[in-house]
């Protein structure tokens, strides 16, 4: 098989490459957390932004009705001191405020809700990053461990491997019937 030295020198560098691979393996599970913990917190942030809009617009609404009210308020004391009170142009310019402050109002909210759905698209953008970045470091964490046996395996084949000689087939390995069953993800 080997002599002690050389398997103690197997054994030595198995134990630290397996160390070095769960190392890493830890550094990008780390990673992820903290994305994730990162995208909760932008989520967060977006939510209360989204708050803020929906308030501010609902302030601004509200000030162009009073304020549409106290022009027409306004108008008609103006058209009563002028003897035009009752009148068509009354109705008229009645009508106009209205339909001015209507413009008006359709305008704020259409501001707000734009801003909403760009924070919401933000706010996925935020968890999409996360996501993806857990993804990309499952891999990783998965090739690590993957490259990790393939060392140890490489390595206890050259240190305990009979070498054939001049002309001599090496036969494949067969997978074992435990080999397939295992349940390899991605």
């Amino acid at each position: 098989m080997g002599d002690p030295l050389s398997i103690g020198f197997f054994v030595a560098s198995l134990a630290l490459d397996a160390i070095a691979t769960s190392s890493q393996n830890d550094a990008l599970a780390a990673e992820s957390e903290a994305a994730a913990r990162q995208a909760e917190a932008e989520i967060e942030e977006l939510d209360r932004q989204r708050e803020f809009v929906d308030e501010e617009a609902a302030t601004q609404k509200s000030a162009r009705v009073r304020q549409a009210d106290k022009d027409d308020a306004t108008m008609q004391v103006g058209l009563v001191i002028m003897g035009g009170a009752g009148s068509v142009n009354e109705a008229r310019l009645s009508q106009e405020v209205g339909y001015y402050e209507g413009l008006d109002i359709a305008r704020l909210e259409g501001n707000r809700r734009r801003q909403a759905e760009s924070l919401k698209a933000s706010q996925e953008s935020s968890k999409q990053t996360a996501l993806n970045i857990g993804i990309q470091n499952k891999a990783q964490a998965r090739g690590n461990t993957y490259s990790f046996l393939s060392s140890a395996v490489k390595t206890g084949a050259s240190t305990f491997g009979k070498k054939p000689g001049a002309g001599a087939k090496v036969p494949a390995p067969k997978p074992s019937a435990s080999f397939n069953s295992l349940n390899w993800q991605l």
